[in-house]
């Protein structure tokens, strides 16, 4: 199956992890979220904007960097998107 996919079953299998709530993680954190990925959640300079996006995602928003990036298999800097 992971054939089929061209390689892509891991991020499949993956639990990601983002590195800022702005209108690009949030989004696309809502698009991942709606085709059935699991998001581990959300940490934002901005508190209510990893809030917002943490429960809008139905994951958790972080205050401490480190911590998410622990419990996610990929993380992903919304400056980087």
């Amino acid at each position: 199956m992971q054939e089929e996919r061209g390689g892509t079953m891991e991020l499949w299998k993956s639990c990601i992890g983002f590195i800022g709530a702005g209108r690009v993680g949030f989004t696309l954190g809502r698009y991942l979220k709606e085709n059935g990925l699991s998001i581990s959640g959300y940490y934002s300079r901005n508190l209510a904007h990893a809030k917002e996006a943490a429960q809008f995602t139905d994951s958790r928003y972080y205050m401490d960097l480190r911590e998410l990036i622990k419990n996610s298999t990929l993380s992903l800097p919304e400056i980087l998107l």
